[in-house]
């Protein structure tokens, strides 16, 4: 089992047709096929494809906040069988630009509850990392007539 906190993506892009008004990317987040609600992807949210460059975008998972929660509380998304083979990422893209994404890289913040060393019977949140890169992913697309562009990566 693995609680991913976080994940980042960089990536690269080459613009193959310029616009004046730069396209909108959207992030969802699967488990097994299910879509995970609890994101926070602001204030990036409608955030664009730059002109040509890397960008990295970062989404974590929202704590529910409730009077009997622990404002300190880290926000994970438990994966009983791992990340591999069980994470999907969908971006979705509006707007008239196309692009052509070179590579995407991706980090996976995981986090876990281990022993403080400077506070005997204490525990605190460490993270770890585990990256993943996706090359010459193709072209993303989206024409004004149409409602939106998918880009999906499987872990």
């Amino acid at each position: 089992m693995c609680k991913v906190a976080r994940i980042e993506w960089t990536y690269r892009t080459a613009s193959i047709q310029a616009n004046e008004v730069a396209s909108r990317v959207r992030v969802e987040v699967f488990r097994d096929g299910q879509p995970l609600t609890d994101l926070i992807d602001a204030p990036l949210a409608m955030a664009s494809l730059g002109q040509p460059s890397p960008t990295t975008r970062v989404v974590t998972f929202a704590v529910p906040t409730t009077p009997t929660d622990d404002p300190s509380e880290l926000a994970f998304e438990e994966f009983p069988d791992g990340v591999r083979g069980h994470l999907d990422v969908r971006f979705q893209v509006d707007g008239p630009d196309a692009w052509q994404v070179r590579a995407i890289e991706s980090t996976i913040v995981l986090a876990e509850l281990r022993p403080a060393l400077a506070a005997p019977g204490a525990y605190e949140w460490r993270e770890s990392y585990d990256r993943f890169e996706f090359d010459g992913v193709g072209v993303i697309h989206a024409d004004p007539c149409d409602a939106t562009s998918i880009l999906e990566l499987s872990y």
